[in-house]
């Protein structure tokens, strides 16, 4: 029961949603709750696919509500700028604080086999919708999608060295 554990080279940390006006600023909207972090880093990688990512250095970075202004160095105008709408921005895994107790990065979970306390497998964590209340996960096993809200009550253990989560049984949620 398990897959690899092995934790993932680059972390997705938000997605490039629109130009900002006329001197290339990206709008970005973060994946998770937005975190002082974002505005201390010098750089980003940008791809629009995981495998052809592109270094970018931070020139300006500020938060805007809930999204993320930022100016990066070689994207000078709106032209530029929309090259990359729809891309994301990535960090080096290694390169994101250590978090403490129960919490996970939505990267560390992404891709982990999912349980339910019967022993029966339910599919692998597809994605993660957050709702204010708590994260919902999307698990999907081929065609059948089950949301599974991330509570303690539900779910029961996260082992990420072997790969698995275990939840209370469909039936009690």
């Amino acid at each position: 029961m398990g897959g690899s554990g092995a934790r993932p080279i680059w972390a997705r940390v938000g997605r490039i949603v629109k130009a900002r006006g006329l001197k290339g600023e990206l709008k970005i909207i973060p994946d998770a709750t937005p975190s002082l972090d974002m505005l201390e880093r010098k750089s980003f990688y940008i791809a629009h696919t995981a495998g052809s990512l592109v270094s970018h250095r931070v020139v300006k970075a500020r938060w805007q509500r809930e999204a993320l202004i930022l100016t990066l160095e070689g994207v000078e105008n709106r032209d530029q700028a929309n090259r990359w709408v729809g891309a994301s921005l990535y960090v080096p895994r290694r390169t994101l604080p250590p978090l403490t107790g129960d919490s996970y990065y939505h990267v560390d979970l992404i891709g982990i086999q999912v349980w339910d306390e019967d022993q029966r497998y339910l599919g692998v964590l597809d994605s993660i919708m957050e709702t204010g209340a708590n994260d919902v996960w999307i698990v999907m096993d081929g065609t059948k999608e089950y949301l599974i809200p991330a509570t303690r009550q539900i779910v029961k253990e996260v082992n990420l060295e072997e790969g698995y989560v275990f939840t209370v049984s469909l039936e009690s949620i």
